[in-house]
């Protein structure tokens, strides 16, 4: 007779509990984005986080009936709307005299690039 191996016996692996599965989850998650935050400057990152974050808190304040106003939801025009209401009138700078606000050149390009980039990494 051949030489016999006994096999162990078939283990069926533990389910985690839905905590552990959440918690094993965000870890990866934020794992997967490290490359991402330091493929950047820190103050590029952070700048980013604040414009999204802003975002999201203008979108949650919004009561608009029929209409969910969430980040995963927001259309093109919300956008637009938060640009003008709010993002321009609280970080303009100084225009031509006191009684006039407007931002810096670049200033709207790049909060619109740190909300692509925000958009892009949330996909």
């Amino acid at each position: 007779m051949p030489n016999c191996v006994a096999l162990p016996p078939t283990q069926h692996p533990v389910q985690p509990s839905q905590q552990a599965a959440s918690n094993h989850y965000t870890a990866g998650l934020q794992t997967a984005a490290t490359p991402q935050q330091k493929a950047v400057k820190a103050s590029t990152h952070k700048a980013r986080h604040a414009v999204v974050t802003e975002l999201k808190s203008w979108l949650q304040q919004l009561n608009m009936p029929n209409k969910s106003m969430q980040i995963w939801t927001v259309m093109p025009e919300d956008i637009l709307v938060f640009l003008v209401q709010q993002w321009l009138p609280n970080h303009a700078g100084s225009g031509t005299s006191s009684a006039e606000l407007i931002a810096a050149p670049n200033s709207l390009a790049t909060v619109k690039s740190h909300l692509s980039k925000g958009f892009e990494l949330m996909s």
